[in-house]
């Protein structure tokens, strides 16, 4: 059986507004690489490095983003499910409060609270597997953003055979890496969230 803390669907609304933050990362890091790999044009053959990392940043971005849309599909999917198992127990409350009464009508809602029960074991069943997939999808997507931050610095280095860009083109890997960093900082804290429901 889920924790209480699973029944908080308060919880939801910040897990929602963390996806929406990921979501505009992943756009902004997307548009920094596009707009590097412009830079690194203009800059001439001696930055074709530089492109190449960008292009794989942009890669990157791409992979991330699908992860966010994944997360928010599965977020979606745990606050229906755990909004399902609220109901579920206040139907066994009301229930077992019914049943206290006694009379005919006893075994019939003793009967019903046991469905409502094996309900709520399913329920809880699939809530944690929904967490579980939901944990494995930020794992997933920790590891491309660490291979992000690698190419956001392996950029800089690209950066300083960029001639007259390379300015420009080592503030673009610096930009991307600190996007990066700062989309890692939410996921890790993402983590935390979803971990409650896995309980």
């Amino acid at each position: 059986m889920p924790s209480g803390h699973s029944r908080d669907l308060k919880g939801f609304a910040e897990v929602s507004r963390k996806i929406k933050s990921l979501a505009y990362l992943t756009g902004d890091i997307e548009l920094t690489a596009i707009n590097s790999m412009l830079v690194a044009q203009k800059a001439g053959g001696a930055s074709i490095g530089f492109g190449v990392v960008a292009l794989e940043i942009q890669s990157i971005s791409q992979g991330l983003n699908h992860a966010v849309q994944d997360l928010s599909r599965l977020v979606q999917q745990l606050s229906t499910l755990v909004g399902q198992e609220m109901s579920l127990a206040r139907r066994v409350r009301l229930l077992s409060l019914a049943a206290a009464f006694g009379g005919w009508g006893q075994v019939l809602m003793v009967n019903a609270y046991d469905l409502a029960l094996e309900k709520m074991r399913v329920g809880a069943t699939q809530i944690r597997a929904v967490a579980k997939a939901s944990v494995r999808l930020l794992q997933s997507a920790e590891q491309q953003c660490m291979q992000g931050i690698a190419l956001g610095r392996a950029g800089k280095i690209e950066a300083s055979y960029g001639g007259a860009m390379a300015e420009r083109l080592g503030q673009a890997s610096t930009e991307v890496a600190d996007r990066m960093a700062d989309f890692m900082e939410i996921l890790k804290s993402l983590g935390t969230d979803i971990q409650v429901w896995q309980a």
